[in-house]
């Protein structure tokens, strides 16, 4: 009866999670599909998408239909709490807001000019803006487009709760249920799931690469072979770093069988991943990767090839320079840092307790080296090596995978020893240390997005219906400012007065109250004082808060820009 009801449980978290993968899979799928004949973006990919997924990997059971309602009410949850908090963070109003209203103004990347845009709109990959572009454009609001790396994180979480029905038979529901919780509470998922920011999705789909592998190798799944090919091309979409990262996961796979003298199954996992590489770059991946070897001489443009930028060293603190990755892994993510989190936090950017959970999960490994599977340590080594093959390995956001470490080591103790009182402290003390992100993050939601939320609230109470007078506000160099909530959303009119004398592409008036490169032009003194208000009440916009027009000419959307 216990076996039975395992089982159930597997398959209902198993079929939760497939259902969101392979929605966003389809989605993505059917959005760059459509480039290529000549269909944009548009309200309908998603809910097909949903109905594909449904359809392809729903089994026919009770256990399967409640496992495909509750990935419809992840999901729903998902997108209306993203749409409800507006991003307040930089990168996600810099560029991934403007990817996303090029592309839901019916911007073509394979048959339409480049539009007046950044080059990282241009030329980065965009499978997670492209996604949240056809979420947004279904429910009418653009905040809810950031739900798509949300959902994929879900996704991931209710992957490994599944897996952990066969990874630990026999192991009480409340030990796996910590694992879970531990994985979730990764801090770089937390601080981003309410930003445009998409690096905590490199912890998703390693998470799903690894999980999918493991079945591959066990069960010889034809099904989870197909599904990390799809997870390998939503990765390569995603972000170049999504991609390496899950590149790496094949690398340690295939290691792993050619260690093991399987080099049979080690090949067959070398032409499959070729076949995954070929799909996401050539087909589903010819934005940008295509494109940019044709425009620019290499596939990862504008981080490599000619006239390639250096985003990293100008963005590296002062204690970091000039020292070597494994220096900054210890010194950021090892040593206690006191402040408040963000979702590109420097350094420290795991919290606290990041110093603590390292050292236990380290020493408990140690502790129990002689009863853990070499498997289990395997992918612990490897994990840890994927966060020093980059040089900013102080930066969280850059290899969100650390956390994996302490659910790993969890997983191991309770493999080996489940009985053990020593290792049940050890994964209760992991648990609750983990638990001291979720103050810092509530703080953060309070003092950042929603109190930015309510102020727009009652902005909207306040000017419903009215017309606000004044000029295009933009920042000086800036082609193409970053959009952040629309005034249009708002029931809020932005009429441009400028005089004709000034009507050009860009207008630019010097302020006193301007911060350097920043001009500010004459509003009503009703928005004035709400921009001045919004700058001095939210220390975390960083003073740099201004009204500036988001270039959406054909939808005459306004919004609020950083």
């Amino acid at each position: 009866m216990k076996n039975n009801t395992d089982a159930n449980t597997g398959i209902f978290w198993q079929t939760a999670a497939r259902v969101m993968l392979v929605t966003l899979v389809a989605e993505y799928c059917l959005l760059t599909c459509g480039f290529i004949i000549g269909v944009t973006a548009g309200w309908w990919q998603f809910p097909v998408a949903l109905l594909l997924a449904l359809l392809g990997v729903t089994p026919r059971s009770r256990t399967g239909l409640w496992g495909a309602f509750t990935a419809i009410l992840l999901t729903g949850i998902a997108i209306a709490f993203c749409a409800w908090l507006p991003d307040v963070s930089y990168d996600g109003n810099a560029y991934h807001k403007e990817a996303m209203a090029w592309l839901m103004q019916g911007w073509n990347p394979l048959r339409d000019p480049a539009p007046d845009a950044s080059v990282w709109v241009l030329h980065y990959p965009a499978g997670a803006e492209l996604t949240g572009a056809g979420i947004s454009l279904m429910t009418g609001i653009l905040e809810a487009g950031k739900s798509s790396c949300a959902i994929l994180f879900i996704s991931a979480i209710c992957a490994l709760r599944s897996a952990l029905q066969q990874l630990l038979p026999g192991v009480r529901a409340g030990w796996k249920w910590l694992v879970v919780i531990v994985a979730a509470l990764n801090p770089v998922a937390l601080f981003q799931i309410p930003s445009f920011y998409i690096d905590y999705s490199i912890y998703s789909v390693v998470i799903w690469a690894t999980l999918l592998a493991i079945e591959s190798m066990r069960r010889h799944s034809a099904s989870a072979q197909a599904l990390l090919c799809a997870v390998t091309v939503l990765a390569i979409g995603i972000k170049w770093s999504t991609a390496f990262f899950v590149g790496f996961v094949w690398f340690a796979v295939i290691l792993w069988l050619l260690l093991g003298r399987r080099a049979r199954a080690a090949g067959r996992f070398f032409l499959l991943g070729l076949l995954a590489l070929a799909l996401g770059t050539l087909l589903f991946g010819y934005h940008p990767y295509v494109t940019n070897t044709l425009q620019a001489g290499h596939p990862l443009y504008p981080l490599m090839g000619r006239g390639a930028y250096d985003i990293i060293t100008g963005l590296t603190p002062d204690a970091f320079q000039g020292h070597g990755r494994l220096y900054g892994l210890t010194v950021s993510h090892l040593m206690p840092h006191i402040g408040m989190l963000s979702p590109d936090t420097r350094a420290g950017g795991f919290g606290p307790a990041m110093g603590p959970l390292l050292l236990l999960s380290l020493t408990v490994l140690i502790a129990n080296f002689r009863r853990i599977s070499r498997a289990e340590l395997y992918i612990y080594v490897m994990i840890l090596l994927s966060c020093l093959i980059f040089e900013p390995a102080w930066w969280a956001r850059y290899i969100p995978q650390l956390w994996l470490l302490m659910p790993v080591s969890m997983i191991a103790l309770l493999r080996s020893a489940p009985r053990s009182r020593l290792n049940r402290t050890a994964i209760v003390a992991m648990a609750v240390l983990s638990l001291t992100v979720l103050p810092i993050w509530a703080y953060g939601m309070y003092k950042g997005p929603i109190a930015f939320r309510k102020a727009l609230t009652e902005y909207a109470r306040n000017n419903r219906g009215r017309t606000v007078r004044g000029y295009r506000i933009v920042e000086e160099g800036d082609k193409a400012p970053a959009a952040a909530l629309s005034l249009a959303e708002l029931g809020v009119t932005l009429q441009d007065s400028a005089p004709d004398s000034l009507r050009t592409e860009y207008l630019f008036a010097p302020s006193s109250r301007a911060e350097e490169n920043f001009y500010v032009v004459e509003l009503d003194d009703t928005t004035l004082k709400y921009i001045l208000s919004l700058s001095e009440k939210f220390p975390i916009l960083e003073n740099s808060l201004t009204l500036k027009e988001k270039f959406c000419r054909d939808a005459q959307k306004y919004y609020f820009c950083r």
